[in-house]
């Protein structure tokens, strides 16, 4: 499999530099070409940075372009290079990468390669939603893999089938108005080429294949996109080497994570009867993209009207629904039960910090209880 990487970079060459050093020190398989696609910024550090670049494990590139593109057509254009390529790996300029990344990259995209359903392999491994910032638990099993109805923006790998399938449905022109994702991607996310692709897996029922492990880590430095120089989105990257990987199989999945991160809907056996239930574990789901008559939300709901309700004592919460561990934190009611209002941006944050917190007073109260008890040794 021929395969690039492929490096849009516009005005930060300290973080270039940063994400070459890790580069140099990841291991490679096979020969595999680098290019720099450097967006015009007025002046030259980023093109000195790549024009140094020392790359010894394939062919180097260097493609300046004349005038200012933006992110994401600059991204576009480094997608449309699978033209030339079986497939390539994408690295922003913000991030790093572990010494196995290339490895787990060529490994899971000749594993998937075939499967209609996978739009893209992350390198990445959330921590934390993107959709209300919330702490991302994905079930740990014996499989190195999982799936989510959401593209990965910080390390991601192509195939040239893939992207193909995702430039001709642009051709469609959907409005993303009329899909079933956030608002927030849909109304805010003025300048992302990630909301028409997350528009483009919802459309199409596509998912990203993810690691339990993250291959790259996203250090959020001051860009147009970056403001402040910080991220929540920094993960604690395995910094090891591995060659062996349990992909699982498409067809193998009980899990899948819709564009919220959350279950994808499933049926649940309620009082002998089945039902198909939607998850909205965090209140961020917009009631329109519900298409279910039962629900299980933190939201708020009328005693008389809740079916039944369950703890947030274990990991991942979903794990108190499935073991039907009783509580009051999520519940199960039928959608029309629900108010039709949207929460509000106040109302979310009070979820995230019920939620927020709830999990910082358990960690405060285990790391007490282990002080208390290696103290009395």
């Amino acid at each position: 499999m021929k395969i690039a990487i492929v490096i849009p970079s516009f005005n930060r060459p300290q973080a270039l530099q940063r994400l070459l050093n890790s580069l140099y020190n990841a291991r490679y398989s096979e020969d595999v070409d680098l290019i720099f696609s450097i967006d015009f910024s007025g002046n030259d550090d980023v093109k000195i940075v790549a024009e140094k670049c020392m790359w010894r494990f394939g062919n180097k590139k260097i493609i300046c372009h004349k005038n200012n593109l933006g992110l994401r057509q600059n991204i576009l254009f480094c997608g449309d290079l699978t033209s030339e390529y079986d497939a390539i790996i994408l690295l922003e300029d913000d991030l790093v990468v572990s010494p196995s990344f290339f490895t787990y990259a060529i490994k899971a995209a000749s594993f998937y390669d075939n499967n209609d359903k996978i739009a893209g392999i992350s390198l990445y491994s959330y921590s934390v939603c993107e959709i209300g910032n919330f702490r991302f638990y994905p079930f740990l099993d014996e499989y190195d893999t999982y799936f989510i109805q959401w593209p990965s923006s910080w390390g991601q790998l192509w195939t040239r089938k893939q992207w193909i399938s995702f430039r001709e449905w642009q051709k469609l022109g959907k409005n993303l108005v009329t899909l079933d994702i956030p608002d927030e991607v849909k109304y805010d996310w003025s300048h992302s080429w990630k909301k028409y692709f997350i528009g483009y897996m919802v459309d199409m029922d596509k998912y990203f294949v993810y690691p339990y492990k993250s291959y790259s880590n996203e250090l959020g430095k001051d860009g147009v996109h970056h403001l402040d120089g910080n991220s929540i989105y920094t993960v604690n990257m395995y910094d090891g080497y591995d060659d062996d990987f349990r992909f699982r199989s498409f067809d193998n999945a009980h899990n899948l994570y819709d564009c919220y991160f959350q279950f994808k809907d499933r049926d649940m056996t309620i009082g002998g009867d089945i039902i198909k239930v939607a998850f909205d574990l965090y209140g961020t789901k917009e009631l329109d993209n519900i298409h279910t008559d039962y629900v299980i939300t933190s939201r708020q709901v009328n005693k008389n009207e809740i079916i039944l309700s369950f703890s947030d004592e274990m990991l991942p919460y979903e794990r108190n629904i499935l073991n039907n561990i009783s509580g009051n934190m999520f519940k199960l009611t039928r959608l029309q039960s629900v108010c039709r209002k949207n929460l509000s941006p106040v109302t979310k944050l009070n979820l995230g910090i019920r939620i927020t917190a709830k999990e910082m007073l358990k960690y405060i109260g285990i790391r007490l209880v282990d002080k208390v008890l290696n103290n009395g040794k």
